[in-house]
């Protein structure tokens, strides 16, 4: 007597006691058992592991119950799959085209598609189903899901809105009011006071105050650097120096062959003492003697003569040249053009006279420009005096308003009015 039936592989419904009913497992996943499905076909299901396989159709097209003979191919005949024989075409050339390489081809061959994303390259799917890295700035009607991977929500935006983060995607939104009004230009920075709308810069330039702003070529601009600290120094004045670590005492020497400075041991002693005229003794900064009477006329110059005057030249004052004037000449300044001699005639001109009398041609006009009197001395004493009112006096100095002339010897005065 039967008491239990269980459900084994590929059953569904046990175990069973009393009364059930057990159904078959069916489907097309692993273990399942396949039903016919409509149509009486099998249903869709994966069947590269069938073997023995004797397929009447190739993609619901019917395939002919034809012996095939050798080298024969499957040809559609229009209304089926048939073997036939393969037969020459009137093809002998294919060259490949924009966009493809492997021609041209007489007789077999592959042509492929030119792919890359270089000037005239097909543009090939790149991993993850996406476009390679490829310049896109020519695209148009672009519509973009993301920003620099960051999701852009797929809301219909309104008038004056501005896409704003909300913490997982970019979404339109209206512009809010903040609760800044002013803002003031600081230290460093050009524009402000703005109330409402304006920009703010950088005070960029190289004098007091400005902001640094690096130069074309990444370089700083032209500016005192003497305050800086911890330069690493790798040129001098544009020249290379050697990024060698030195040794105690050594210094900085030109290595012409390498175009560079570098650090060497110091060979040249130099000059450690001085004997001679000029002397000179000790390390360091130290003075040098000379000697009394050393610098000489021909130390100077060569063959200046004798009895010359020693002076720099007119032109530049850098080298010295002698001056010998004539018997009787004076030095007589030039202005522009330097030192030089005269006669006495021709250094003191037409308006001075002079010792002895003068040879003018001409009246000789004595007097003063000004509101002075005009006084005539002897022995160092005022003897005449024309005052500044025409009035003259001899032996005084204080002549009568008067009189025109008046003429005293200290104890009784003539008086002459004209």
């Amino acid at each position: 007597m039967v008491t239990q039936i269980d459900s084994g592989t590929g059953l569904l419904g046990g175990p069973i006691t009393t009364y059930g009913t057990l159904n078959v497992d069916v489907g097309v996943t692993t273990g399942k058992i396949v039903q016919v499905a409509a149509g009486n076909k099998l249903p869709v299901i994966d069947g590269s592991d069938l073997t023995n396989i004797n397929a009447v159709k190739l993609q619901t097209r019917d395939v002919g119950n034809v012996a095939p003979n050798a080298n024969d191919v499957l040809r559609w005949n229009g209304s089926m799959w048939l073997p036939a024989a393969v037969t020459s075409g009137t093809v002998v050339n294919v060259a490949s085209g924009t966009g493809l390489l492997g021609g041209p081809i007489t007789n077999n061959g592959t042509l492929s598609v030119d792919v890359g994303v270089t000037a005239g390259k097909i543009v090939q799917v790149a991993a993850g189903n996406k476009l390679p890295v490829i310049d896109g700035s020519d695209l148009t009607n672009i519509n973009a899901a993301k920003l620099q991977t960051r999701d852009v929500g797929n809301v219909a935006p309104n008038a004056n809105d501005v896409l704003r983060w909300n913490g997982s995607m970019w979404l339109p939104a209206a512009v809010t009011s903040g609760t800044v009004t002013s803002i003031e230009a600081g230290t460093g920075l050009l524009g402000g006071t703005i109330t409402n709308n304006g920009t703010i810069s950088v005070d960029v330039g190289v004098t007091t105050g400005d902001i640094v702003q690096v130069a074309a070529g990444n370089k700083l601009p032209v500016i005192d650097g003497s305050n800086l600290t911890n330069v690493n120094a790798i040129s001098l004045q544009g020249y290379a120096v050697q990024n060698v670590a030195p040794t105690d005492g050594y210094v900085l020497k030109w290595n012409n062959s390498a175009s560079r400075w570098e650090p060497t041991a110091n060979t040249d002693n130099g000059i450690t003492q001085l004997t001679g005229d000029i002397s000179a003794s000790g390390s360091g900064s130290v003075a040098a003697t000379l000697t009394n009477g050393v610098v000489t006329t021909p130390k100077l110059f060569t063959n200046p003569g004798v009895n010359r005057l020693v002076m720099t030249d007119a032109t530049t004052g850098a080298t010295l040249e002698p001056l010998a004037c004539g018997n009787g000449e004076v030095l007589v300044w030039g202005g522009a053009t330097g030192w030089d001699c005269a006669t006495v005639a021709n250094a003191l001109g037409t308006g001075y006279i002079v010792d002895g009398g003068n040879t003018r041609g001409a009246a000789i006009t004595i007097g003063t420009k000004d509101n002075y009197a005009l006084n005539f001395e002897t022995n160092d004493t005022t003897k005449m005096i024309i005052t500044t009112a025409g009035d003259v006096g001899i032996g005084t100095t204080s002549p009568d308003s008067t009189a025109k002339l008046t003429v005293t010897d200290g104890t009784q005065d003539a008086k002459i009015t004209i």
